[in-house]
């Protein structure tokens, strides 16, 4: 006999005097090293659980699991088992397909993504930071919008800025743009750009000045934001 999850051995039920409680503390064990939880949504229990399922009831709570909110759940030999959980556990959430943390009061969506719950508000305690990327001169010039969201170029002759591919909806994207040791380069830009009523911007003229121009994602458009001129 084993436990139906890990595989843990358990005690032949000839062992009357032992079996059942080493049998349900192995599976008990096996319920915590595992850290996986069908749901957290129900209210009630499901009707036909799977042996060794647990689930985190919600508010309010009924049935048999009527008063338990925010406690363990166990479906074991045909039974609930409630525990308490063990502050600093890791649960995975099947249903969301989310990480948590139980804090020793709540358990915290984690989202498994270093902290970031991508569906929630998130606070930062610390910079976060995008590595800028260089652009790859030439008569037309490519953008991959999923490389970064701030571009470097300096221009070796008239140029255009080729509408990006891979936009990222609502992203800010920012590109510093340099006169080479010539200077007096232009710059068009792609059907993607949108300037409004004022037009294009004029860029410095002298060699090896820098001017910076912001744009937002709109749509499929980038709207200009405005621009910096003579770093």
């Amino acid at each position: 006999m084993s436990t139906p999850i890990l595989g843990l051995p358990e005690l032949a039920t000839g062992q009357i005097d032992a079996y059942i409680q080493h049998n349900e503390a192995l599976r008990k064990a096996e319920a915590f090293i595992a850290g996986v939880i069908t749901s957290r949504t129900l209210t009630a229990p499901p009707t036909t659980p799977v042996e060794g399922s647990l689930y985190i009831p919600a508010a309010p709570a009924t049935g048999a699991w009527a008063s338990k909110e925010n406690k363990l759940q166990h479906w074991l030999n045909n039974g609930w088992r409630t525990y308490e959980s063990i502050p600093g556990t890791v649960w995975f959430v099947i249903e969301e397909e989310k990480l948590y943390f139980f804090d020793g009061a709540l358990y915290i969506a984690t989202g498994g993504d270093g902290g970031v719950e991508l569906d929630s508000v998130n606070v930062f305690t610390k910079t976060q930071t995008v590595e800028p990327v260089g652009l790859t001169d030439g008569s037309t010039i490519a953008v991959d919008g999923s490389l970064s969201n701030t571009f470097t170029i300096t221009l070796g002759g008239n140029r255009t800025l080729g509408n990006p591919t891979n936009l990222q909806a609502g992203a800010v994207y920012n590109f510093h743009v340099s006169q080479d040791a010539t200077g007096g380069r232009t710059l068009s830009y792609g059907t993607a750009y949108k300037f409004g009523a004022d037009g294009a911007p004029t860029l410095s003229t002298l060699a090896n000045e820098v001017d910076w121009l912001s744009f937002q994602t709109i749509g499929s458009d980038l709207r200009f934001a405005g621009i910096k001129n003579g770093f």
